[in-house]
């Protein structure tokens, strides 16, 4: 395995790493030298990993759906039918953003990279 897939490896583990260890989320993605490829990680890279790894997607949802903020990426859905929200919540209406996907490996992974730059960019 080389060197990028390792990395997106990792970066895609942080959702179930963040429950099974003692460590924010930065130093998760810190240690799982996604800061240092953001830029050439993909939404497709990563949506070919979590349709291989299929827990790592639920731990993503449970990921998204138990965080207690009024800013940040999120992930939504009222069924497994869809439609699928990946969306940028914040307190002024004009920052904020969302899509609807028909498909959840694609909704999922974009949320993933949503929520991995943010947290690699300190936001």
């Amino acid at each position: 395995m080389n060197r990028k897939h390792q990395i997106i490896q990792k970066s895609c583990d942080l959702a179930r790493d963040y429950y099974g260890e003692n460590k924010s989320p930065r130093e998760l993605i810190g240690a799982s030298g996604y800061i240092n490829l953001a830029d050439e990680i993909t939404v497709e890279e990563i949506e070919e990993y979590i349709s291989e790894h299929p827990e790592s997607r639920k731990k993503w949802i449970s990921y998204s759906m138990d965080k207690r903020t009024s800013t940040g990426w999120y992930l939504f859905f009222e069924n497994l039918s869809g439609p699928f929200r990946v969306g940028y919540m914040h307190p002024d209406e004009k920052k904020r953003f969302e899509q609807n996907h028909d498909d959840l490996n694609w909704a999922c992974s974009l949320y993933i990279k949503h929520e991995l730059d943010s947290i690699a960019s300190g936001n």
